[in-house]
């Protein structure tokens, strides 16, 4: 919401883990992290505030989601289990 009232891009970001070969001192591997910066998102600024700002949450998101899916190589799926209060959401908010 800041980047879109003060007309300035949002740089997403992704952090992504995965096994290393080292294995810690319980025997299991030690997780390597990979912050991915992702391209910059610009408010639409000729759409109204509500609309601007929706279309960088779903922007956002989908950059989210293409990292995840070409990092891990499996579709980002959610369970129920997964969502706070039993919800069932689409996606989060960003």
């Amino acid at each position: 919401a800041l980047a879109v009232l003060n007309k300035t891009p949002f740089i997403p970001f992704f952090i992504t883990m995965e096994d290393t070969d080292t294995l810690d001192s319980d025997g299991f591997p030690v997780q390597a992290f990979t912050v991915h910066i992702l391209p910059a998102i610009y408010p639409d600024t000729t759409l109204p505030l509500p609309a601007r700002k929706e279309k960088m949450r779903r922007e956002t998101y989908e950059a989210w989601v293409r990292v995840y899916e070409e990092f891990y190589g499996i579709p980002l799926a959610y369970s129920e289990d997964s969502c706070p209060r039993g919800e069932n959401r689409e996606e989060p908010h960003a």
